[in-house]
């Protein structure tokens, strides 16, 4: 201090008050008043005064809290739905494929695969509902199953194909459908199912193949459901269905494949002939 011997070093010198400008007046005893303004600086914003000893500093809010004003007072806790990394003025909401589950959260958590999430600030993800599936994780939204397969429950990640037997015409669609009768599919991932020809059948739905006719029966239109059993005095044509037999031919037996003709001495007259009339004489 001037017009003192020695001198005093006052830079070590911790004041605390609140911020703004501050009078302070030194006085020893022999010589004026020593004036000084000095200026208590305040925190800012993201930051807040963290107190040491008789004095304290300033101090980034840490990762969960934010502090969107100047001053000394806490940070808050950011709310679930957001997130807050060191320092932060204002929490920012979770993006859309991700969710904050609680309070106080760094970053926000991804949706995982099976789920989605396409609104800002979810403290949830939504699951992927039947006839959708997600395979990947942080994703805003599921993916429609194609035509062929089926998305058989929520949450799902993948879609299934329809097996043998079955079918799905739609997209989006939960489960796959039973081949009807008269139809089969042996193939996978199908969505429709193929007509049986003529001369087989599906007597049964979800069938993987059309059955062949046995001998002597037949399935003469598409779509047949069963083989007709030709009766007696007719036969059986793969493409035309049960035949009568001509004149002068017979069937004397069911499931014939063609008809015979009349010994000598025998005649049929008719069509659709069991048997074989014996000539008269003359």
């Amino acid at each position: 201090i001037s017009g003192l011997v020695g001198h005093t070093n006052f830079s070590g010198l911790g004041i605390r008050g609140w911020p703004g400008n501050h009078s302070i007046i030194f006085e020893v005893i022999g010589i004026p008043p020593l004036e000084r303004v000095v200026n208590v600086e305040d925190c800012n914003v993201g930051t807040y005064l963290q107190i040491q000893g008789s004095g304290g500093t300033c101090q980034s809010c840490p990762s969960g809290w934010s502090k969107n004003n100047t001053g000394i007072h806490s940070c808050t806790i950011c709310p679930a739905g957001t997130s807050c990394i060191a320092a932060s003025v204002d929490p920012a909401l979770c993006s859309v494929g991700t969710f904050g589950p609680r309070p106080s959260l760094r970053v926000c958590n991804g949706c995982e695969s099976g789920y989605f999430q396409n609104v800002q600030g979810a403290t949830t993800c939504i699951a992927c509902p039947t006839g959708f599936a997600q395979n990947n994780s942080r994703q805003v939204i599921c993916n429609e199953c194609e035509r062929g397969k089926e998305g058989r429950s929520i949450a799902g990640i993948s879609c299934f194909s329809c097996r043998e037997g079955t079918h799905q015409a739609e997209r989006g669609m939960d489960s796959c459908e039973l081949c009807p009768k008269g139809f089969a599919q042996i193939n996978v991932s199908s969505h429709h199912c193929d007509s049986c020809v003529p001369g087989t059948h599906a007597k049964t739905t979800g069938q993987i193949v059309c059955e062949i006719c046995e001998e002597g029966t037949v399935a003469a239109s598409l779509n047949s459901t069963d083989c007709e059993i030709c009766q007696m005095g007719r036969y059986a044509n793969a493409s035309e269905g049960c035949k009568f037999c001509e004149e002068g031919q017979f069937a004397n037996k069911k499931k014939q494949t063609q008809c015979e003709l009349c010994s000598k001495g025998k005649y049929a007259g008719n069509i659709g002939n069991s048997k074989c009339d014996e000539c008269k004489p003359g």
